[in-house]
């Protein structure tokens, strides 16, 4: 592959997809893994455009079972079940132009993913108004489904099964009806008649209510009925068959007379397809608001049903329709006000008594039904002028919230406010945080100089009792008794406590506790009437322990003379080998696998080596001999071995270098080397032989009930369970494996550093806790939670607004501990923007615009989560009236004084002052004047010791005035540009506009003029939604449709501009002819290349250029997208680099098109060698086409990543990270032609970037 050294390489990968869940339906997916009988719908399926989730619902909780990206724009789902079946099938539309149906499955016990059964082409690729993608439903029954584009077409697609069980489907039955646009479709009950449809129609004068009936005798599709709505219709549901509940229809025939339920504004119209209803009922109102049905969910019981709906304000009415006795039991249509809560895309009840609402903006819940509203006041069809009037509350009456799914759409503003760990604060409520998070449950001081911590078990025991803490010259040693924590009695105490240093301490076999100082070993005995010493060592004279380790029945010394003393339990004693290890270089530490026995012991030594000695008795050969080295960056400072899924070796190095090779069982070979700079320090370690990287925060709640509590624990012991490493250097980081990937992520413990970190099982904290001696020199007693992994790689925090940090979450999904009146009203702010300081980025301010307009804003102050208060009280916001902002800048015109400008609707720029105390933890805001400018500003940056602002398509820089701020330069833009949306700085040297529709132009200071020149523009129209400078010369940017993209000025131009500015640009810019007939020609002497382009689909709001994340050996760029989208681009540094990501990209984009023609290869030759009467068996193989190795739907990707624009020079590391979830089987098909690469090599490879570079 041809990569030229000027070009910019970039690895885009997306670390928070989008949760602007436009899609959702609910089914029986898959079945749970303890209950395999249970086919209740209790499963849910959200999507937004670009991946799918599933949950399960049927604890009465969110529990998310798998998310699975599709590289497409997914249009609308559906579930259904097939004759016969007891799962869910999922019906998808999406820009490929197919109908998908999917299956969720499971490869393995412990794993789900979406396989595709076939994928329909019906169309185009993309999304069209004449696409048949835009609506769908499904008949009841499973027998069809019903497919429309917003404007002339309707396909109909019957749904049949083979005799294997398998799902067919026929080619589609079109209603094509020219001039018509669809507004809404949905299916009607007719039980088994022949499947039934409506919809809301409008052709060039009127609105219609059609009926579609599919006639399954004929196999087509007929317009059965229409009739003429009112134009304010807008939504449509259908209703189940009425005569179920002794309704009387009116109907001539046998055949079911469908009902379906019509919204219009302020009332609701029931209506069948035979015309002889048309039931009317006003919405209840509130306060003379004209309201409109958005969603609604229905709910079968054994008698009788009930449909929620929900109106354009978040209000649910309950509807039901039941038989009239005084009217020969005709329908009867009555609602009720049921609920307020966020507005909904859809909601959907479940038959457990929980209800979801997917709410269009911000979180979504998961409510639990507290009552039915039976009580309430109604309206009935029978009195259809009677209006009913209520008062909605911002408390819930009828339901509960047990579960949110926690949201960020839409992201607005976000500021990175730490790279180590990375930190990201979202809109005003929201901290993501990427690491480990260590809770603290007790912190205790301990005497100074505290340098390690052991726990210990005593024999018979689960839990750890003892507690040794080790001081430079003693050791104080603690029990632990119901939950309690107290020093050793001296009279019973056989461990040595003064003059020495304890350098280890462990328990061997059943009934011995090891302890090895720098000058002794003791072996301690331990049984019922307490502890004996049972042996006392002592190394030569003159020669110091430097180092000890110790399998159950095994134990190292490293001596000061360079040598190994091995000891080994026979018989039940502890007898020392009369071989020693003899090195040439200063033993640093030893390590062996804390298992019954170890088969080999790990040294590090100061001449920068590792070295493996065998330790199996099979081979007596080998027995005490070096069977491996490596060599490592600098002198090892520590090491552990350890027994995960394979023999790991973690070693810390004296230059801040951490390594983690694997070890062959068999020969001891290391292999599989992975390294990462921690920092300056040298690298210690520590190791918890146990952790559950499935615990969360939401675990947090000990259940009180002992039965309760013993379930707990048997779950607990079932979950999966492996060693973890604590990395110790200038900040604490752990190191832990969810195959196949490994993770080094930073420990989020607050202000402390852990120095030393050790297991601890108690009876309060069974699993994953531990105890720690941090670096203030306390002792703290915790828990490890929220485990980053590949499909949650943030942790939420909200911040409430007395400062507190509300919980801690997982990718957002909680459980709500709420009271009755949980608050779900219209929050009267909204359109936050956040600012960060200059001199500190972690010291945010936020403000936040009130909804109505010029009602004004409110400002508030935080760090680190922490919201500053006013002097005067304990108020946390400071809100300013009558102050409508269109956007802020921070800046500071002189001095240390900062200054809050607002842009406002009315067109002045109006100036603060803003006082912070740090150490007091208040602020202070006062108004200090307003500057007229008659234009509404969208962006404006600092600039030096001013402030530019643009206004009306010029550049001008002010500064501060005493009664307003002062023009200190103005410059006018190219004619090209009408409005600036976004504005980047580079070193107070040049500026980069970015105009709604005319892409970007850059201008250079020239200070002898006090003016800025354009240099540079685009050749292509861009609308521009935010930029930022990567170096001098290349801006990164993003528009509107979703993409992101760099543009370079060319070195040759640099060097024009560097030997005689300003002088080229006016002499290039002279060009009378050309400019007399079309000035829009050289508006700029240069023009800036495109470097890179890429497709995100979604608008990208923000970009933050990272130098270091996360101690990277490169910078990153972070960007955050309105639907809730927070990604990164790395660069690529080396062209091997470049060239393995790009053929791991080709590999996977290709992935579909190998797996078929094997397939079609294997199916053909199978074929060749069966007579015909075995044919018709084998051509079922033909079905079983792998689909869907990257995209379920057949999207292809390089089309799919260049929706607007091809891709250019940016690798999509969300493809390459599907490598990791193929079989091995098919990882290695995929890597047969490649040379170079190795299944193993391409999952380091990704492994490594998102490791080091995030």
């Amino acid at each position: 592959m041809l990569v030229q050294e000027s070009d910019l390489y970039l690895y885009h990968l997306t670390l928070k997809r989008q949760t602007n869940y436009v899609n959702s339906c609910i089914g029986h997916f898959i079945d749970r893994e303890q209950d395999n009988k249970r086919s209740k719908d209790l499963q849910l399926c959200i999507a937004t455009e670009t991946h799918i989730e599933l949950y399960d619902v049927a604890n009465g909780t969110l529990r998310r079972l798998i998310e699975i990206p599709i590289f497409a724009t997914l249009t609308t789902i559906e579930s259904f079940r097939i004759e016969n079946s007891s799962v869910s099938l999922l019906a998808m539309t999406s820009d490929s132009g197919n109908l998908t149906i999917a299956q969720f499955h499971r490869p393995s016990l412990n794993r789900i993913a979406l396989k595709t059964v076939l994928n329909q082409p019906m169309t185009r690729s993309q999304v069209r108004r004449v696409s048949p993608i835009s609506y769908m439903t499904v008949d009841p029954y499973g027998r069809c489904l019903l497919l429309s584009a917003i404007e002339k077409n309707k396909l109909c697609f019957v749904l049949n099964t083979n005799n294997d069980g398998s799902l067919v489907i026929q080619s589609p039955l079109e209603a094509i009806r020219p001039d018509v646009i669809t507004l809404d479709i949905t299916s009607c009950d007719v039980q088994y008649d022949n499947p039934c449809f409506a919809a809301l129609e409008i052709d060039a004068n009127n609105y219609h209510l059609v009926f579609y009936i599919l006639d399954l005798s004929l196999n087509h599709i007929v317009k059965k009925a229409e009739y003429k709505v009112n134009s304010e219709a807008n939504f449509i549901m259908g209703i189940p068959a009425l005569s179920k509940y002794k309704i009387n229809c009116v109907s001539n025939t046998d055949e079911i007379n469908p009902f379906v339920l019509v919204g219009f504004e302020n009332y609701l119209m029931v209506k069948d397809m035979n015309g002889f209803f048309s039931l009317k009922v006003p919405l209840p109102n509130r306060n003379g608001q004209k309201a409109t049905i958005i969603s609604g969910a229905l709910q079968t019981l054994k008698k009788s049903f009930f449909i929620l709906l929900q109106s354009n304000f978040g209000d649910l009415y309950k509807l039901t329709i039941e038989p009239d006795g005084n009217d020969r039991d005709k329908p009867l249509v009555s609602i009720s006000y049921f609920d307020t809560i966020f507005q909904a895309e859809k909601l959907h009840i479940f038959k457990n008594g929980y209800l979801f609402a997917n709410s269009e903006l911000g979180d979504s819940y998961l409510f639990q039904f507290d009552s039915l509203g039976d009580d309430s006041e109604k309206i009935t069809s029978a009195d259809p002028g009677k209006q009913l009037r209520f008062e909605p509350t911002e408390t819930l009456n009828n339901l509960s919230i047990v579960s949110t799914k926690k949201n960020l759409n839409p992201l607005l503003s976000t500021q990175v406010t730490n790279s180590n760990p990375l930190t990201i604060a979202a809109n005003s409520t929201r901290i993501l945080t990427n690491g480990v998070r260590f809770e603290d449950d007790i912190s205790s001081p301990l005497p100074p100089g505290a340098e390690n911590i052991w726990t210990i078990k005593v024999p018979g025991e689960s839990i750890h009792k003892l507690l040794f803490l080790g001081f430079p010259k003693s050791t104080m040693i603690l029990e632990i008794e119901s939950g309690t924590l107290e020093e050793m009695n001296s009279l019973k105490n056989p461990f040595k406590v003064k003059g020495d240093k304890s350098l280890y301490v462990a328990a061997m076999t059943d009934q011995y506790i090891i302890q090895v100082c720098e000058n002794e070993l003791r072996q301690v005995v331990s049984d019922k009437d307490g502890f004996t010493c049972n042996l006392k060592w002592f190394p030569p004279a003159g020669i110091r322990i430097v180092c000890a380790t110790s399998s159950e029945t095994q134990l190292s010394i490293g001596l000061s003379n360079c040598e190994i003393v091995y000891f080994e339990i026979t018989s039940g004693s502890l007898h020392e080998s009369q071989n020693k290890i003899e090195l040439d270089e200063p033993i640093t530490s030893i390590s062996m696998v804390r298992s019954k026995r170890s088969d080999y012991l790990a040294v590090g030594s100061n001449d920068s080596t590792v070295k493996l000695i065998s330790l199996k008795r099979s081979d007596m050969d080998e027995f005490m001999e070096i069977v491996s080295i490596q060599t490592v960056l600098a002198p090892v400072t520590d090491l552990k071995l350890i027994q995960d899924s394979n023999l790991e070796l973690h070693i810390g190095l004296e230059n801040g270098v951490y390594c983690r090779s694997m070890v062959n069982n068999n020969d001891g070979q290391l292999y599989d080397v992975r390294t990462k700079f921690l920092g300056p320090r040298p690298v210690t370690l520590s190791c918890l032989g146990s952790i559950s990287l499935e615990q969360s925060s939401e675990d947090e709640d000990i259940e009180e009930d002992e039965e309760e509590k013993e379930e707990g624990k048997q779950a607990s012991t079932s979950q999966n369970l492996r060693p973890a490493v604590l990395l110790h250097c200038t900040k604490t980081w752990i190191s832990y494996t969810k195959t196949p990937l490994l993770y080094v992520r930073p420990i989020l413990s607050g202000s402390n550093n852990l120095t030393k970190v050790c297991e601890f099982i108690a009876d309060e904290s069974s699993l994953n806790g531990c105890c720690a001696i941090s670096s203030s020199g306390s002792l703290m007693i915790g828990k490890l939670k929220d485990f980053s992994t590949q499909e949650e790689w943030f942790q939420v925090e909200d911040v409430s607004v007395d400062g507190s940090k509300a919980a801690h979450h997982i990718d957002g999904e909680s459980d709500e501990e709420e009271d009755q009146d949980v608050r779900l009203g219209v929050h009267p702010y909204d359109k936050p923007i956040l600012l960060a300081f200059q001199e500190d980025k972690r010291l945010l301010l936020n403000i936040e615009c009130s909804r109505r307009e010029g009602k004004g804003f409110r400002v508030s102050i935080s760090r680190g989560g922490e919201i500053y208060t006013l002097p005067q009280g304990d108020e946390v916001f400071k809100v300013m009236e009558g102050i409508d902002v269109v956007t802020a800048s921070l800046a500071k015109f002189s001095g240390s004084t900062d200054h809050l400008v607002l842009s406002t609707r009315d067109g002045y720029l109006t100036t603060f002052v803003v006082s912070v105390d740090k150490k007091g933890k208040t602020f202070d805001f006062r108004l200090l004047h307003k500057t007229l400018i008659e234009d509404q500003v969208t962006c404006m940056i600092p600039f030096s010791d001013k402030l530019l602002v643009p206004i009306f398509g010029s550049l001008v820089l002010f500064g501060l005035g005493k009664k307003q701020l002062l023009k200190q330069s103005f410059s006018e833009t190219t004619p090209s540009i009408t409005k600036i949306t976004a504005l980047a700085n580079w070193k107070n040297q040049r500026v980069a506009v970015g105009d709604i529709r005319e892409s970007v132009t850059l201008f250079l200071l020239d200070k002898s003029k006090n003016a800025f020149l354009p240099i540079a523009d685009d050749i292509v129209k861009r609308h521009v939604t935010t930029l930022a400078f990567l170096d001098v010369s290349t801006i990164l940017g993003g528009d509107k449709f979703g993409n992101i993209w760099t543009l370079r000025l060319q070195s040759e131009n640099e060097k024009t501009l560097s030997q005689c500015f300003p002088h080229a640009i006016e002499r290039l810019q002279q060009l009378p002819p050309m400019k007399k007939y079309a000035p829009n020609i050289m508006e700029c002497p240069f023009k800036l290349t495109l470097t890179n382009m890429f497709y995100v689909n979604d608008i990208p709001m923000n970009i933050h250029i990272l130098e270091s994340l996360q101690m990277s050996d490169r910078p990153a760029i972070m960007y955050s997208g309105l639907q809730g989208t927070i990604g990164c681009l790395t660069p690529l540094l080396s062209r091997a680099e470049i060239s393995n990501f790009k053929t791991i990209e080709s590999m996977m984009s290709e992935a579909d098109e190998r797996f078929y023609l094997k397939s079609e290869s294997e199916v053909v030759h199978d074929d060749s060698l069966k007579e015909d009467s075995e044919f018709e068996l084998s051509n079922k193989s033909q079905g079983d086409v792998p689909e869907g190795s990257y995209s379920i739907v057949d999207r292809d990707h390089l089309r799919y990543r260049s929706y607007y624009a091809p891709v250019r020079n940016i690798v999509d590391g969300d493809l390459c990270e599907r490598f990791i979830d193929l079989s091995y089987t098919a990882q290695k098909f995929l890597c047969a032609e490649s040379k170079t690469l190795n299944p193993d090599t391409i999952i380091k490879i990704i492994n490594d970037i998102r490791t080091n570079c995030m």
